[in-house]
C-alpha cells in the first residue's frame, strides 16, 4: 500500500495495463468453484518479468479479487452432452456371406467377432442345459460314491483316524477353492496343478484314498 502512494503516474498506467492483461489471461482458463484458491494463488505467475518485485506484488494484489469461478457443473447439461455424443455415433454394420470365414485360423477373436457369432446363432451366451445337467450328474455321483466308499472301508486305519479325515477335508477344500479362482480365465487353468491333489492324497494316505479323489 505504501508503494501505491508513491508510485508515479507512468508506472501506475503500466501496472493497470498489466493487471488487465493478467486478469484476461487467468480468466481464459476454466476456473471451478472448488479450485478457486488454486487459480488465485497462480495469478503471480502471469505477471511479466519486466516488472519489479513491488510492481508484481501490486499487480497480483489488484487482479486476485477479480478472479472468480467461470465454469459451473451442470448434471443436466452433462447428461445432454453424453446423449448427444451417443446419438452422433453411427452403428457399424458388418455383412457376411454364406460360407464366409468370420475369424481365420490363428487370429484373435475380438468382441466384434463374438457379437457376430451370437447374431448368427453360432454361439449362445450363458451355459446350456446339457452342460448344467452334466455338471450336476458328476456332483451327484461324486457325492454318492465318496461317502459310500469311505463307509465300506471304515475299517481302514487311515479313515478311522479323525485327524486324517480333517487333513483330507482341508486339502480337498484348499484345492477346490484354488481351482475356483481360475474360473473364467484363458490360460491360467492349465497351469493350476489340480491333478496333484490325487497324488498328494496317494502319498499321504495310500493309493486307495488317492484313487477316490482322482476319479471325479
Amino acid at each position: 500500500m505504501d508503494y501505491l502512494l508513491t508510485i508515479t503516474s507512468t508506472r501506475w498506467d503500466s501496472v493497470q495495463a498489466e493487471t488487465v492483461r493478467v486478469l484476461e489471461q487467468v480468466m481464459r482458463r476454466a476456473i471451478y468453484e472448488d479450485r478457486l484458491d488454486a487459480a488465485q494463488s497462480g495469478v503471480s505467475s502471469f505477471v511479466s518479468f519486466t516488472f519489479t518485485e513491488q510492481q508484481s506484488a501490486l499487480v497480483t494484489e489488484l487482479a486476485t479479487p477479480f478472479v472468480l469461478p467461470n465454469s459451473f457443473f451442470s448434471q443436466e447439461l452433462t447428461d445432454a452432452a453424453k446423449q448427444s455424443a451417443r446419438d452422433a455415433v453411427k452403428p457399424v454394420v458388418q455383412a457376411y456371406k454364406a460360407g464366409e470365414t468370420i475369424v481365420p485360423a490363428g487370429e484373435i477373436v475380438t468382441p466384434a467377432d463374438m457379437e457376430a457369432f451370437q447374431q448368427l446363432g453360432i454361439i449362445q451366451p450363458g451355459q446350456r442345459w446339457e452342460d448344467l445337467a452334466a455338471s450336476a450328474s458328476v456332483v451327484v455321483i461324486s457325492a454318492a460314491f465318496v461317502p459310500l466308499y469311505f463307509y465300506r472301508r471304515r475299517r481302514n486305519a487311515v479313515l478311522s483316524n479323525p485327524k486324517n479325515l480333517i487333513v483330507i477335508a482341508l486339502l480337498f477344500i484348499l484345492f477346490l477353492v484354488g481351482a475356483r479362482l481360475f474360473v473364467g480365465r484363458t490360460l491360467a487353468p492349465y497351469g493350476y496343478p489340480i491333478q496333484s491333489a490325487a497324488l498328494l492324497f496317494t502319498a499321504l494316505f495310500g493309493m486307495e484314498v488317492g484313487l477316490v479323489f482322482a476319479i471325479p
